[in-house]
């Protein structure tokens, strides 16, 4: 990535209080999968952090969040 835009990008995610990562809704696993990894990244700054992706199904789920028993919350996905 060039650097310019990694700074670019940086500077304005730390001035935003508010960030929404959208997902296309026919997106395979794998991207769906690096929308949510990027929530959970940005979830950790305490900024107000929102997901637009289709909902996993159950087994997706299962997978993504290592069967969450350890995992306080889910994201909030905006359908």
């Amino acid at each position: 990535m060039d650097e310019y835009l990694k700074q670019q990008i940086t500077e304005h995610l730390n001035q935003a209080q508010n960030v929404v990562i959208s997902v296309n809704k026919n997106a395979d696993f794998d991207a769906f999968a690096s929308g949510l990894a990027l929530f959970l990244s940005l979830s950790k700054t305490g900024k107000n952090i929102n997901i637009i992706a289709k909902s996993p199904t159950i087994g997706d789920a299962q997978r993504l969040y290592g069967v969450s028993s350890k995992r306080k919350e889910k994201p909030n996905y905006l359908n």
